[in-house]
């Protein structure tokens, strides 16, 4: 009655309302429907909890019991404290927080570590889970800097209390904000803290959570041996502590792990999976089914199953604004990862609509400097030039760029992606002075911020390299392409699919350097790595053509170059026929064909 009445409600409503952004009132619907929903589950579980009849033998199952729903009647105040003194960038993560605070009904038949309670005043566990939901509410809005604060106090009180198990939590929460706050050292550190804490409290749900946040952190960096290990060692936990909404994001940060370490059929099932168990919670958790669905679209794109990308994001944008409204930034960012699937398939015109439509959703909602907005323009400037309108998206280039650098400090990793876009930018219009300054200046802060084997950092470089490569300065290009694959082996492993593009820069330079011998060892691993990875045929095609060239031009396996080369005219041929915009690629295989096939 405290947390939820007609008075906490209308100041919530009216602080909504107060921010002035656009979806106000269709945020407020969804997040009063969502509170409304827990609270008469809340009251249902602490009626059945009170009512239960006391048993010795059961009593540290009734205080674990306690507890829990006292921690979520504290999320729900928590929540409900910062929904009334709403601003733009609540209103924005209002919906699935509240979607966050958890079942009631969980809280009684849920797997309990019980024996972390005995000996203990409940009444200080209970201030201890106080400042915990008020952190996590913190963390859940984006308010971070807050929440920060609110762990690091929850962890004093934890330990002065010497309840392992609450130190563990609060040492995750604050692991999760510095990795939000994108402090990855100083995440990982906290990770494995939690972790090594939480195996000898034998909270093993704490077990579970930090090996899987730690998974998804070394995966993003693209540590894929260090991150399949964690994502084993979460697995071994949920066994012990098996619950669905574990088992739920298990399978979702295994397909991350496959989809960064191009794994994509992995991933695809991972991710299918992840969906399903999603689909099974009661209420269903759709918030984890969008999220999951957004990330197997895009692994359908990479696999080539563009239409069936397509669908499944028009079905999560669909979904998103069902529940939230069509103005609601998260509406933005399921049309930007539309628009993305659309341009891969050549409907650039209908990219572009969806890139429009995603940015002005972001600046209405967010203002023209916030980073989401900053992101939606790069990419409609990227399909801008896909249209041949090159003003319109060096304007759209610049204004990024300068709201970049009013936002953001210049050692921040969203400052340094605008330079790299923009950079690329004009190496495809061939500016290759300016992108070979910007693209150096991403690729040096990068490595500054996230090291030298960073998938962003090689990222960097290797555009780098492409761009040396372009302007004709091929000593450069042949340096830094050395050097990245170096770097992409001893990050990704010597498998990658990344490894391909690095392969084919390399060998390019080296053929035109006037040494097509030189290009040929690397040519045939890049097309190893594609057959094995089972890469779209276009892409296939690219590698087995530049192959029969370099076979070709060093005279060493002429008959296998012409039919490497008919090979390829059959991958631009199955590329085509599925629907992919191959250009003039086709044309180019089949004249060089027959200037040699006579």
């Amino acid at each position: 009655a405290e947390a939820w009445n007609p008075e906490t409600i209308a100041q919530a409503r009216d602080a909504f309302a107060a921010t002035g952004v656009v979806y106000a009132s269709e945020a407020w619907a969804a997040v009063e429907l969502e509170l409304q929903l827990f609270v008469e589950a809340w009251l249902r579980a602490q009626q059945e909890h009170c009512a239960a009849t006391p048993d010795e033998l059961a009593s540290l199952a009734r205080a674990s019991t306690t507890v829990c729903l006292h921690r979520q009647l504290q999320g729900l105040q928590a929540l409900v404290d910062e929904l009334r003194t709403a601003d733009a960038e609540l209103v924005a993560g209002a919906a699935e927080a509240a979607a966050s605070l958890g079942s009631p009904a969980a809280c009684g038949t849920a797997l309990n570590d019980e024996a972390r309670y005995a000996d203990v005043d409940l009444e200080r566990v209970l201030g201890v889970e106080s400042a915990l939901s008020r952190a996590g509410v913190r963390r859940d809005l984006g308010r971070y800097r807050e929440s920060l604060e609110a762990y690091e106090s929850a962890r004093e009180q934890a330990e002065a209390l010497g309840v392992r198990a609450l130190v563990a939590e609060a040492y995750l929460g604050r692991a999760q904000v510095r990795a939000s706050l994108g402090d990855e050292a100083a995440a990982e550190h906290d990770f494995h803290v939690t972790f090594d804490t939480a195996v000898s409290s034998g909270h093993q749900a704490i077990v579970a959570r930090s090996a899987l946040e730690l998974a998804v952190l070394l995966a993003e960096q693209g540590r894929h041996a260090e991150a399949e290990r964690w994502a084993e060692h979460a697995a071994a936990a949920i066994e012990r502590h098996d619950t669905l909404p574990l088992r739920t994001r298990l399978a979702a940060v295994q397909g991350l792990v496959a989809y960064r370490h191009g794994q994509h059929d992995a991933a695809k099932e991972h991710y299918e999976r992840s969906i399903a168990l999603a689909s099974q919670a009661e209420p269903p958790d759709d918030y984890a089914k969008m999220h999951a669905s957004q990330a197997l679209g895009n692994v359908l794109g990479r696999l080539g199953s563009t239409q069936a990308e397509i669908e499944i994001l028009q079905e999560s944008l669909a979904f998103a604004e069902d529940k939230l409204g069509p103005r609601h930034p998260a509406v933005g960012h399921h049309l930007n990862s539309l628009a993305t699937a659309l341009a891969r398939r050549g409907s650039v015109d209908l990219a572009l609509g969806s890139h429009q439509r995603s940015l002005e959703i972001f600046e209405d909602a967010l203002g023209a400097d916030h980073g989401n907005t900053i992101a939606a323009r790069t990419s409609m400037a990227a399909t801008l030039h896909e249209l041949g309108r090159d003003d319109e998206a060096e304007q759209a280039y610049a204004t990024a760029l300068a709201a970049a650098r009013r936002s953001f400090p210049v050692d921040d990793p969203r400052h340094v992606n605008v330079l790299g876009n923009v950079g690329m930018f004009y190496a495809l219009t061939e500016r290759f002075v300016e992108a070979a300054a910007l693209l150096a200046e991403a690729a040096t802060r990068n490595e500054a911020i996230l090291g030298p084997d960073h998938v962003h950092t090689l990222g960097f470089l290797n555009n780098l390299a492409a761009t040396y490569m372009f302007s004709g300065n091929l000593g450069e290009a042949r340096t830094v392409y050395a050097e990245l694959v170096l770097r992409t082996e001893r990050a990704l492993g010597a498998d990658h699919p990344q490894l391909v593009p690095c392969l084919m820069g390399l060998a390019r330079v080296e053929h035109d350097l006037g040494d097509p011998a030189a290009a040929v060892p690397r040519l045939e691993r890049a097309l190893k790595i594609s057959l094995d990875r089972k890469e779209r045929p276009e892409r296939v095609a690219v590698v087995r053509f530049a192959l029969a060239r370099a076979l070709w031009d060093a005279a060493l396996d002429r008959a296998r170059a012409l039919t490497l080369a008919r090979a390829a005219v059959q991958s631009y041929v199955e590329a085509r026929n599925g629907g992919w915009d191959i250009g003039d690629a086709l044309d180019e295989v089949q004249a060089w064909l027959a200037e040699r096939s006579g």
